[in-house]
């Protein structure tokens, strides 16, 4: 009970900030890369800007997805049953 759970991104993500990982986004120079936010995740814990921050601080080709496919606005795959996804309601609510 006296510990805090955090999800892998949150600690990532502090690691970063706080100086304690070495990254060299050179490694990635020749990668491209984008992010869908995972419903869980984004629509229910709120982690939205951890994993852009992790990505931005080992690459430099970054690119966000159309605005309204990123963040609040993501599409569920239904992988984690859909359970957070507004769109399902129905099944949402069977579920």
């Amino acid at each position: 009970r006296s510990t805090k759970m955090v999800h892998i991104t949150e600690f990532t993500a502090d690691l970063i900030k706080h100086g304690k990982l070495e990254l060299d986004k050179s490694r990635n120079a020749n990668r491209i890369m984008t992010f869908h936010d995972s419903c869980n995740p984004a629509r229910g814990m709120g982690l939205l800007e951890e994993p852009r921050y992790i990505i931005e601080n080992v690459c430099d080709n970054f690119y966000e997805m159309p605005p309204n496919t990123i963040r609040e606005q993501t599409f569920c795959c239904g992988s984690g049953s859909g359970l957070n996804a507004g769109e399902n309601m129905e099944l949402r609510m069977a579920g």
